[in-house]
């Protein structure tokens, strides 16, 4: 075999890091072709059935199916073959790799013989290859030591595959039906996560890849629009599962799993799309529904999630662009992060001591030292002082050791001693932790994320296959997409049909029918060809790709542009549209299309598509003709093996002429155009409707879409003459040279016209015609009356042409001219070049001569340099004692000058400068220098006290009053923080008074900031905090709280929002460790207002709390929001938050309960209840209770879970998660566990109110029928406002207890007829010579009965019908004044006729004689009865 191996690499390393999968493709007797696939990603050798065809498009389908690295090709195979997969490979070059989906683990002992089909000797030769293969492979690795690469060419396991139901396409008529459409992109270069060499030019795909939102989506989509099947089964699966996405119920569900993003987000989003599979999950559920609830596994992802929240942190790495580690993790981390964090004020000392070794003028150009990572420590210099004073270099260099590193933006940057020692000392600390330590813990989670590798990528592939039938699903709804009716019959019947692409282009798109198959309105005729003829743009040719991309559409899967579509299943797709033209192809234009529509000849069948759009246009009119019609008598006459054909063409005098009316399958067609030859402009004149009619069309209007599209109209009038002589059959020769002779003419004309040209003066530079010049042209071509118009034109166009041309040649000499001249002076310049070079050289040797006699010179300059040293350090060691003195005065000039008119640089460089000196004075320890020290410390004093006053001035300037945070939020704009200049005066004024304090947050200026900012951000709430206790007060106290009718949701946003922007500004004035404390102090007083604002509202919802405890679970809901919001952005204000929220969380806590029994003492004071048996209003009231807090469900599953099963009753204690403190956002997610607890509390307040009312009613009911009447009613209330409410699927399958209640007051209710039936009871005596008749109804003889009784025995039965009849009628009249539910009187009347009507027919067949028929005693026959009994359910 040969192998084709991919642009990726040598394949010969086999070491290289992405997934491959080998092919192995063999021919066998020129007929069979065979093919194997290996991939590395599972180790799985497929092995294909034989295909009994060889061609181009058997091989392009089998290396889209197994995304090819490696090619190995038998040398069996055709060179026609082999040529299109090295284009295919060259085409493909570039474009993204993805492995196949893993397939599961097999066992590597297995029987091949029961695996794989032995008769297909092609593919298993190809098997042999890559067995082959693989082995070269594993004897690489094992010559390079490598395990894991020699592993992975290990077979795992192996099956088998075929192409049976796969949809041929070639990848020609994908191009040309717009399907994929791919192209280079221009920044293919760019490496990405999701990076591909190409990107998407307008294509069906194009609409629908942007629509899938993960890169593993997008992949499988892809894979599903190279792969279109015909096997039913998937079809319905996808079209399953697309409606149920589609369903509204559905859109909030799927609408949370669509976004996998980083590791971290993935887990969690994977276990979301599991709740929202477990949610979709039914009868009629998709396959992949399964497949995600089995194949993602929470604990898996739960640890994954954790071990990342616990590593990672998450805000710093947005910060700082690069993966961040949480402190505690590592401990050597985090002592040299604390080191990193603190290097500001170092490098401020260290600039301080630096300028000691300094002249006094040279110091004032020091700026500051800096910490650059690679770079280490380096010194700050102004730029200017170097270009206007010299000395600076000089002074510098007789240290020796500054050397400058590098210049940039009028700063210099400088190495020394001191910056040397630092790198010594501390190293590149930055990168230690960015490069080090943390790549070493980030490396630690790798590997421990690494042992859920296999789950990872399973979920991943299954989250992507997910991912993308979602997108099929959002671009049905987008575009307006219908699911189509998939048949195994041989037709296309298509209703409203649009193209995807063309109908977002146009303005307005004509949607069309198509019908190839079955014509249900002519029976027994079927349309196999549909043929389009008729002008050109009239849309033909989009008519028939609509209807390829429809049933194109429909194999993937998905839903179409049409309004209804029947699509039998096709096996190929075969089109003759446009090729792309290439200088590399062989063959013409015309050869290529006759190659395609060879192919569909040999190969299409009669489940086959065939498009032709303009076949013939290659050659001339009669060939092209011939050619056209032949094809389609040929596929018309292949009788049941004919394919379904769909047609545009020109050659309408094929049908004018009637060559193909034999074929009844044919069907013509045309684009319905209406002409205006009353319009002026040529676009009017034709006017498209772009509508398909029956029958041909034998119009064209060539010259008319001519004019349309430029040409000018002296062409367009020679066609149209040119093809009327045609048409005519006329001599054309004889009337061509005709018109050559007139044209003749012409010649004199042009001398004449540039004559006249020149004597006006006119220049005559190229396309230099002025309205004078045209003047002059118009004015002779119309002297020449022998010409019409249109030959004037000609004259026109042609002489301003020859006008034009002739100055061409002026033109070129002045350009050889120019020339030349630029020839002579590069000549100049070469010479002068020559000169410079020799002088160069001279120079160079002059140089070494210098630096021979220079080099001992060198050794006595540094021993100069040395002893200069010694002596300027005793200099400077005098300086130093005596500058503090000296200095005194000019420093207490500075300090009572104060920071605003010294400059606030100058001012705290003074303050230090102060500082040394005190200190330097204190170490000589000399009696002398004690006056100077007492002056020092009062000076530093004033300075400080001065700085403070500057801090809280500028911080007063910048601080208003208080502003309004609605405008902010109405037009969602951020807070305002101080600028940027204020930010860093403040800042350089708190480094220098935090560092006389132990802690920077307890300084003088951390006071000021707090009592400054900490009342505008009070003011600035206080108007929402007003507000939010405001709207607490509703109109109507009665009336139910609504969610978001209470302010509180604005007052926290806005608090939320400066908050935050405050946060910001003390990150960028304080030191990191002071950011926390400043935090709560600045903030405390907007806490305190907010706590005292909720303990108002908490008030107010103890007094409402049956209308108002809703608005106890919403604050808590948006309060803990804040609170994890502000605590995930700065870390700081959670417990204040939690302390404020206390009262009203125990006050929503304790509601539970308290609602419970306000039902039970509600029911307790009721005076009376409704003498009919209705239901008592308290039973609405509950349930509407109920049916509101279901809206807050968030909230309030949160609480119950806090509280735990059961937590809510009186007198229980709390078993839940938690008792105090902000809930986590986590807990707001209503899962299955806050679900069952509020159900569980749904049935425990039924309980209740059911309990209670039967208590009740017991006392003022006395009528047992009556109480079973109302708590009939107050039942079916209940179980009508469950199940027409959202409680609904929150109960559903939990209400036995509500069936237990019916029974019991349907026993209740019932217990009359026990009353009734002992009228309806005889006594039978046994001890009698002559009983009565005993047995079955319809065999007693009632005369006969009666007849043998006594008189007293007959006087005891006409009793009996006489009580029965008082009792019965009075049971019917109370039943009827009853006030009951239809479903309540259905359900006694069912149960009292099922109890009395069997007993009272007995006794009427056994007694009914007992009064002769008169009706005396027997009052109701059995016709009667039933009718009564009948009445009594309706």
């Amino acid at each position: 075999m040969e192998a084709a191996e991919d642009v990726a690499g040598d394949q010969d390393t086999g070491t290289h890091d992405l997934e491959e999968s080998i092919v192995a493709i063999d021919v066998r007797d020129k007929k069979m072709m065979g093919c194997s696939i290996f991939s590395t990603a599972d180790g799985v050798l497929k092995i294909a059935n034989d295909i009994p065809m060889v061609n181009e498009n058997v091989a392009e389908q089998f290396l889209n199916f197994a995304q090819a690295t490696t090619i190995l090709m038998s040398r069996r195979v055709p060179e026609t073959i082999l040529a299109f997969v090295e284009k295919h490979v060259e085409r493909n070059a570039e474009a993204p790799r993805t492995p196949d989906r893993q397939e599961p683990h097999c066992m590597k002992l297995i029987r091949c013989g029961s695996l794989i089909d032995l008769d297909s000797v092609a593919s298993l030769s190809c098997a042999g290859a890559i067995f082959t293969e693989l082995h070269r492979r594993r004897s690489l690795a094992s010559s390079l030591s490598s395990s894991i690469t020699e592993n992975r060419f290990n077979v795992v396991s192996i099956t088998m595959f075929n192409l049976l139901d796969h949809v041929f396409i070639s990848e020609e008529s994908l191009l040309s039906l717009q399907i994929i459409n791919h192209e280079s992109h221009p920044n293919s270069q760019a490496w990405s996560v999701d990076s591909s060499a190409g990107k998407e030019n307008l294509s069906i795909y194009g609409l629908l890849h942007p629509l899938a939102s993960t890169p593993q989506g997008r992949t499988h989509l892809r894979h599903m629009f190279l792969n279109p099947t015909s096997n039913l089964d998937i079809i319905a699966d996808r079209q399953r599962i697309i409606s149920m996405l589609l369903e509204p119920n559905n859109e909030e569900k799927t609408r949370r799993a669509v976004s996998i993003g980083t590791l971290r987000r993935f887990a969690s989003q994977s276990l979301k799309l599991r709740e929202v599979a477990i949610a979709l999950s039914g009868p009629n559920q998709g396959s992949i529904i399964r497949k995600i609830i089995d194949g993602l596994p929470p604990l898996a992802f739960n640890q994954v999630g954790s071990m990342i929240d616990r590593v990672v942190n998450f805000d710093e790495t947005k910060f700082q662009q690069r993966y961040s580690v949480k402190p505690g993790i590592d401990v050597e981390l985090d002592a040299l992060k604390r080191q990193y964090d603190g290097m500001n004020s170092l490098l401020t000392e260290v600039a301080n001591s630096v300028t000691q070794d300094l002249p006094t003028w040279a110091r004032r150009h020091i700026k500051s030292c800096i910490f650059l990572p690679q770079l280490g420590f380096l010194t700050v210099v102004e730029q200017d002082s170097q270009q206007t004073n010299g000395g600076f270099d000089l002074e510098c260099s007789n240290d020796g050791q500054w050397k400058k590193s590098f210049v940039d933006n009028e700063k210099a940057y400088y190495k020394n001693r001191h910056m040397t020692d630092l790198d010594n000392q501390y190293g590149d600390i930055y990168s230690q932790i960015s490069e080090d330590r943390e790549v070493e813990v980030m490396q630690k989670l790798a590997v421990d994320i690494i042992a859920q590798e296999n789950t990872l990528l399973a979920a991943a592939t299954i989250c992507g296959e997910f991912d993308a039938l979602l997108a099929l699903a959002i671009g049905a709804t987008k575009y307006g997409w219908n699911a189509p009716q998939m048949t195994t019959e041989n037709i296309i019947d298509i209703k409203g049909g649009r193209h995807p692409l063309q109908e977002l282009l146009a303005p307005s798109f004509i949607p069309n029918d198509c019908l190839i198959g079955d014509d249900n309105t002519t029976p027994g005729r079927r349309v196999q060809a549909l043929v389009l003829t008729g002008p050109n743009q009239s849309g033909k040719s989009v008519y028939i790709r609509q209807v390829a991309a429809i049933v194109y559409l429909a194999h993937i899967g998905s839903y179409v542009p049409a309004d209804k579509a029947v699509i039998g299943t096709v096996d190929k797709i075969l089109t003759r549209i446009s090729s792309r033209e290439s200088v590399s192809s062989t063959g013409s234009t015309f050869a290529l299309d006759l190659k395609q529509v060879s192919h569909a000849m040999k190969y299409a069948t009669s489940r086959s598509l065939i498009i032709l759009d303009e076949f013939g246009n290659g050659t001339t009119a009669d060939d092209g003709v011939g050619m056209f019609t032949a094809m389609l008598d040929y596929f018309l006459s292949s009788a049941a093996q004919s394919p379904k054909v769909l047609a545009a063409t020109h050659f309408y005098e094929i049908f004018a002429n009637g060559y193909l009316n034999h074929h009844s399958q044919l069907a013509l067609a045309h684009m319905e155009v209406r002409i205006d030859t009353n319009a002026v402009d040529a676009e009017d004149k034709v006017i498209y409707l772009f509508k398909l009619v029956e029958g041909y069309s034998s119009t064209s209007l060539g010259s008319q879409c001519a004019r349309i599209s430029g040409i000018p109209e002296i062409i367009t009038d020679r066609a149209e003459v040119i093809g009327e002589l045609l048409s005519r059959n006329k001599d054309l020769t004889y009337n061509w040279s005709k018109g050559i002779d007139e044209e003749a003419d012409f010649n004199h004309v042009y001398q004449e016209i540039e004559d006249s040209y020149r004597s006006a003066n006119l220049p005559l530079a190229p396309g230099y015609v002025t309205p004078p010049a045209l003047r002059i042209v118009d004015d002779i071509a119309l002297q020449l009356s022998s010409f019409s118009s249109s030959r004037i034109s000609v004259a026109r166009v042609m002489a301003i042409g020859a006008l034009s041309n002739s100055t061409y040649h002026a033109i070129d000499e002045e350009a050889r001219a120019e020339v030349d001249v630029l020839n002579s002076r590069l000549d100049r310049t070469t010479q002068l070049t020559k000169k410079i070079q020799a002088s160069l050289g001279r120079l160079e040797a002059t140089g070494q001569s210098v630096r021979d006699v220079a080099g001992p010179l060198n050794g006595e300059t540094r021993r100069l340099q040395t002893l200069s040293k010694n002596v300027e350090s005793v200099l400077a060691a005098i300086d130093r004692l005596r500058q503090p003195s000296d200095s005194k005065d000019d420093e207490e000039q500075i300090i009572r000058s104060g920071p605003e008119k010294a400059g606030l640089s100058n001012y705290l460089a003074s303050i230090k400068r102060l500082s040394i000196s005190y200190k330097e004075m204190q170490t000589s320890n000399l009696r002398a220098n004690q006056g100077t020290m007492n002056d020092l410390t009062r000076l530093i004093k004033l300075g400080n006290t001065q700085l403070e006053n500057h801090f809280d001035k500028i911080l007063r300037g910048e601080t208003p009053r208080s502003l309004e945070p609605l405008h902010y939020i109405t037009k969602d704009k951020p807070f305002p923080v101080l600028s940027q200049d204020k930010i860093a005066r403040l800042g350089l004024i708190y480094s220098h008074v935090a560092g006389n304090y132990a802690n920077g947050f307890e300084s003088s200026v951390a006071k000021i900031y707090a009592d400054i900012r900490g009342p505008y951000l009070s003011a600035s709430l206080a108007n929402l905090a007003a507000a939010s206790v405001n709207t607490a007060k509703k109109k109507n106290p009665g009336d139910i709280y609504q969610a978001g009718a209470n302010g509180i949701g604005t007052y926290t946003q806005a608090m939320e929002g400066i908050f935050i922007a405050e946060y910001d500004n003390i990150c960028s004035i304080f030191t990191r460790e002071d950011w926390g404390p400043i935090l709560q102090a600045t903030c405390q007083a907007a806490v305190t207002e907010l706590a005292r604002t909720l303990r108002e509202l908490n008030t107010h919802i103890k007094s409402h709390l049956t209308t108002d405890c809703y608005m106890a679970y919403e604050v808590t809901e948006i309060i803990s929001g804040l609170s994890n919001n502000l605590d995930k952005r700065t870390g700081e204000l959670k417990g204040s938050l939690s302390a404020a929220l206390k009262p009203v969380r125990e006050t929503a806590k304790s509601s539970l309960a308290e609602l419970l029994e306000e039902t039970k003492r509600k029911i307790g004071n009721l005076q009376t209840l409704p003498t009919d048996g209705a239901a008592s209003p308290i039973v609405a009231e509950t349930m509407q209770r109920l049916n509101s807090m279901v809206e807050f469900l968030r909230p309030i599953s949160s609480i119950m879970i806090s509280l735990g099963d059961g937590g809510w009753k009186p007198g229980a204690a709390a078993n839940g998660r938690t008792t105090e403190g902000i809930p986590s956002l986590a807990s707001f997610d209503v899962g299955a566990d806050g679900k069952d607890l509020f159900a569980k509390y749904c049935l425990d307040t039924i309980e209740v109110l059911l309990s209670s009312l039967d208590q009740k009613a017991r006392v003022l009911l006395r009528s047992k029928s009556l109480l079973g009447v109302f708590l009939a009613n107050s039942v079916v209330v209940i179980d009508h406002t469950i199940r027409s409410s959202e409680l609904g699927p929150l109960l559903d399958g939990r209400l036995d207890s509500l069936d237990q209640w019916r029974k019991k007051a349907t026993v209740m209710y019932t217990d009359i007829c026990r009353d009734i039936s002992v009228y309806l009871f005889d006594t039978i005596h046994t001890n009698r010579t002559k009983r009565p008749t005993s047995g079955h109804a319809d065999t007693a003889d009632s005369a006969s009965v009666v007849k043998g009784l006594n008189s007293k025995d007959k006087d005891k039965i006409k009793e009996k019908f006489t009580q029965f009849n008082n009792a019965f009628d009075d049971m019917v009249g109370k039943h009827k004044s009853y006030s009951m539910d239809r479903e309540v009187r259905a359900m006694f009347g069912q149960d009292i006729r099922q109890k009395l009507q069997p007993l009272y027919e007995r006794f009427w067949d056994r007694y009914h004689e007992i009064d002769k028929g008169k009706g005396k005693y027997v009052k109701y026959d059995k016709q009667s009865i039933a009718g009564v009994f009948m009445s009594l359910a309706s």
